[in-house]
This record gives structure tokens, C-alpha cells and sequence, in this order.
């Protein structure tokens, strides 16, 4: 690959439509692997696979690493679900985003997320879960209603430093 084209890597669970995501680990291994959310199959219980994978993709890959963007779970909310990325070693040349905003709970749901994850990892975008390809009208208002909400404080977060 020519040494000017970005590389970047999508870290996914999986879902109905391809099936379960080897690396996330086993449906018996999720706490609420009955539930399925959007025809998830495994429902990870923290972020530590994304550290780990995150951090041999950095160990193995022979050239920079543009982004990772990780989909993240809305039933992280609280602190243990995000400690792992103290863990995370990846180049500081890599963008690395999280699936924080998440259409079905809104502006205040991501917030919460986004200042948890700040006192774990001082550096970081904020993302989708897994793009936007898969919501409806109404889902993709709601994301884009907390995208400009959060970038809002972003940029207030800035103006005030």
C-alpha cells in the first residue's frame, strides 16, 4: 500500500447481518447475552478487547496508523466499563475514536460517556458506534441533534482554555 494513503481500522462487535465479531469474545461471556440490541450477537462487557486489539494492531502494523474508531456499548456508563484504556498504547500519530454517540439515548447519555472517558484517556474523537448507514430518518436527527450538541461543548471547552 502507497505510503500516502490513510490507514484506518473499524473495530465491530458484529450483527445479524454478518454474524459475531470473533475477537469480542463468546455470546456466554456477554452479562446480558439474551438482549439483542439492533441484531448484536455479542454485547461486550467493557472496553478492554478494544484496548487489546487496538494495541497489537499498533505492535504489528509496519507503517502509521491514520484512526481507529472502536463501536463502543451504551450500557457502558459507568467508570469500570472505560478503565482499560488507560491501557491503550497506540502511536501518537493515530486518531483514535469511540463510538460514544449512540442514536436511541441522546445528548446527555454521550455527555456522560464523553466525561468518563476523559479522565481515563486525554485524548480522543468521538464517533457513532458503527457509522451512519444503519439508522432510520428519526435515529440519524438524533444523532446529528447530539453531534452538534457535543461539539458545542467542545468548542466552548476551547474558547475557555
Amino acid at each position: 500500500m502507497p505510503a500516502d494513503v490513510d490507514v484506518g481500522y473499524h473495530l465491530c462487535y458484529g450483527d445479524s447481518k454478518f454474524g459475531a465479531s470473533p475477537f469480542m469474545g463468546d455470546e456466554d461471556q456477554c452479562p446480558i447475552h439474551n438482549h439483542k440490541d439492533h441484531g448484536r450477537h455479542i454485547l461486550p462487557p467493557d472496553v478492554s478487547t478494544v484496548v487489546e486489539v487496538s494495541n497489537e494492531l499498533a505492535r504489528a502494523i509496519n507503517r502509521p496508523i491514520n484512526f481507529i474508531q472502536a463501536a463502543t456499548m451504551r450500557i457502558w456508563d459507568e467508570p469500570k466499563h472505560w478503565e482499560a484504556l488507560s491501557n491503550l498504547r497506540i502511536g501518537k500519530e493515530t486518531q483514535f475514536y469511540l463510538g460514544l454517540v449512540h442514536a436511541s439515548d441522546g445528548v446527555e447519555a454521550a455527555r456522560k460517556r464523553i466525561a468518563i472517558v476523559s479522565k481515563v484517556l486525554p485524548s480522543f474523537g468521538i464517533s457513532t458506534e458503527c457509522g451512519l448507514g444503519r439508522h432510520s430518518k428519526e435515529e440519524l436527527a438524533s444523532v446529528t441533534k447530539t453531534f452538534r450538541a457535543v461539539s458545542q461543548d467542545a468548542e466552548a471547552l476551547q474558547a475557555a482554555e
